[in-house]
């Protein structure tokens, strides 16, 4: 699209207000709905669950102890009349299956105590009726006008055969008649009675917790067949041990609460469909109301655009938009005053700005001249450092040990340090330190340092801590005077020619390889204080000491080494430095120097170089013969 294009309005603002009101709208009323009536639910089914367990609870205080020796009786007579049981005759999982023959399934039912037990169940029915029922004897079925809320009760006792209570059998039901309930002349599968001795198979956990915890159980839901809605609870009876012999199932008639319910959800889908529309339709109203002065607004924006300064926006609202409108109108008369002397004022800029042209191509001039000359000096300045590096040829005079370093620093001048200098018996003191910091300013400070080292030894300056505390104060009394805020990590490392080291200062940690492979890490953070932080520091400098054995190597390094990134960000750490040397150690000096730096340049690829690199390896070698190891510095 052009800038010369005018976009189109895909969707009104005032429908997107309209919709997120809505939607606003619609989720409020829906959580409150839904809120309502899941409490609503709740409510009711706990009240159902406590009206069973109380019904079920107190129809267990009906079991007196004549009652319950016919429960034991029974149960023993039916297992030895079901025997044997075996798990393939078991029913699935809640159904009923009888296990006796018709005939002696009948006997069972023509008994005094069976029957006893089924009109027991009966009269707990019958307490759930509308109106009290006195009859002695009950039948099965009680008559329409007053039916029993306990649509069904009946008691089942575990079997040897199913200790986890998953395979219950009957002992009695007070519905064990087969009986034509909806009176098509046909006995249905669910119109059979439930014979004694029958087993099921429980599809809720509440009667095998009755059996196990010995306390009632009512289910959490309801469920629905053929016959209707219904709530089950399951009733521990006990014996006179306090042992559970049975357990009394009740199944209460819900489909009346159910009923309630399913209208209580219609009627909240409706409350919230309605409540939906009202609250569209109001929502876009009001959408359109507060949408009508950006619609102004924009039809303003849309003539100025097209260059009419004479669009104003007419809004007396007393508000954020009334506010907008009035800068708006200010604005376009700002702008029709900025036409009008436009080109006054582009002959005006043209002038200042052939002058600007003109100033800075004289200091681009100044600048290339400048640049030419600071070059020229930084390249005299890296050509001083490098100068004042040890040569390979010095490191070879050192008696005992080989020694390989390299340095490339990240700006033309770097500030890292290493230096070995010698005494006229063949002893070395070993230096190696960072300036924070890169460029030809922590170039000068490292030939700073590198020059009070040595000054300081030729003055016959020996002991390690009174070294390292003089140098401090001369470069710390020098970067005031040059008003440099940089510091220096720096160690000294005397070198003995019985393999002896004392290592001076903080620096970066020392790796030292055994000939055998071990590898020692040594920590110098607790030697010292950087150079140049503060003027005394004597207090806080110390030394420790080490040995090397013929074929260990030592490895000292700046942090450019183990913070090399690569191109993801990830550092190439002291660890990998660690494992390179170790894996190397056998190798001469100068390979070891050449794999690491390769292996660093490698882990880098194309990402920049942002601190000085720099390694110094050292390998002991036989002592050399005469040697006392006692130091004595002489000419460097």
């Amino acid at each position: 699209m052009s800038s010369a294009d005018t976009p189109k309005v895909q969707v009104p603002f005032a429908l997107k207000i309209g919709m997120a009101i809505c939607v606003l709208t619609g989720v409020l009323l829906g959580g409150c709905v839904l809120y309502f009536f899941q409490s609503t639910e709740s409510i009711i089914i706990d009240q159902m669950r406590n009206r069973l367990r109380d019904i079920g609870q107190t129809g267990a205080y009906a079991f007196d102890r004549s009652m319950r020796e016919k429960i034991i009786g029974l149960r023993e007579r039916l297992l030895v009349a079901t025997a044997p049981r075996h798990p393939a005759t078991w029913p699935g999982e809640g159904e009923f299956e009888p296990q006796l023959e018709d005939a002696i399934a009948e006997e069972f039912h023509q008994d005094e105590d069976f029957l006893a037990l089924v009109q027991l169940l009966r009269r707990i029915k019958a307490g759930s009726t509308p109106r009290i029922t006195t009859d002695e004897e009950l039948p099965q079925i009680f008559p329409d006008d007053n039916q029993p809320y306990i649509a069904f009760a009946y008691l089942m006792t575990p079997i040897p055969e199913s200790p986890d209570y998953q395979v219950l059998m009957t002992i009695a039901d007070s519905d064990f008649q087969t009986y034509d309930q909806n009176l098509n002349g046909v006995i249905e599968p669910e119109e059979e009675g439930n014979p004694a001795g029958s087993f099921y198979r429980i599809a809720e956990e509440l009667f095998s917790q009755a059996i196990a915890t010995g306390q009632s159980h009512t289910a959490q839901e309801w469920y629905t067949d053929q016959w209707g809605t219904f709530l089950s609870a399951g009733i521990p009876i006990f014996d006179t041990q306090n042992q559970v012999i049975a357990v009394m199932g009740l199944d209460l008639q819900v489909q009346s609460q159910a009923n309630r319910l399913n209208e209580l959800r219609r009627l909240s889908f409706v409350i919230l469909a309605v409540g939906l529309i009202v609250s569209f339709l109001i929502a876009l109203w009001l959408a359109r109301v507060f949408s009508n002065p950006v619609r102004r607004i924009m039809r303003a924006s849309l003539a100025v655009k097209d260059h009419d300064f004479s669009a104003k926006v007419e809004l007396n609202n007393r508000d954020e938009l009334g506010v907008l409108a009035w800068a708006f109108n200010q604005m376009v008369d700002e702008l029709a005053d900025y036409s009008h002397n436009l080109q006054g004022l582009v002959k005006d800029r043209t002038v200042e700005l052939e002058a600007a042209n003109e100033t800075i191509r004289r200091i681009n001039e100044d600048l290339t001249v400048e640049n030419l000359r600071l070059g020229a000096e930084v390249k005299v300045a890296r050509k001083l450092q490098m100068m004042v590096l040890p040569s390979q040829r010095e490191m070879n005079l050192v008696r005992g040990l080989d020694i390989a370093g390299y340095m490339d620093p990240a700006d033309e001048v770097g500030g890292d340090y290493y230096d070995v200098l010698m005494s006229d018996e063949g002893y070395a003191k070993l230096g190696i330190g960072d300036v924070c910091g890169h460029g030809l300013e922590s170039g000068v400070v490292m030939l700073m340092v590198q020059t009070a080292v040595r000054t300081a030894l030729y003055t016959g300056i020996n002991k390690p801590e009174t070294l390292y505390a003089v140098i401090n104060r001369v470069i710390f009394r020098n970067l005031g005077r040059i008003q440099s805020d940089k510091s220096m990590t720096l160690s000294l490392i005397d070198y003995f020619a019985d393999g002896r080291l004392v290592v001076t200062g903080q620096h970066e940690e020392m790796i030292v390889v055994r000939a055998d492979g071990g590898v020692e890490r040594i920590d110098t953070m607790e030697l010292g204080l950087p150079i140049g932080i503060d003027e005394h520091i004597d207090d806080f400098v110390s030394s420790t000491q080490l040995r090397l054995r013929k074929n260990d190597i030592l490895l000292l390094h700046t942090d450019g080494i183990t913070e090399a990134e690569n191109e993801t960000g990830d550092q190439f750490t002291i660890e990998r430095l660690v494992d390179l040397a170790h894996r190397n150690h056998d190798q001469s000096v100068g390979q070891i120097v050449r794999v690491i730096i390769d292996e660093v340049r490698g882990f880098m690829g194309k990402r920049e170089v942002l601190d000085d690199l720099t390694l110094v390896v050292v390998k002991k070698k036989d002592n050399p013969s005469g040697m006392t190891g006692q130091w004595r510095f002489g000419k460097i």
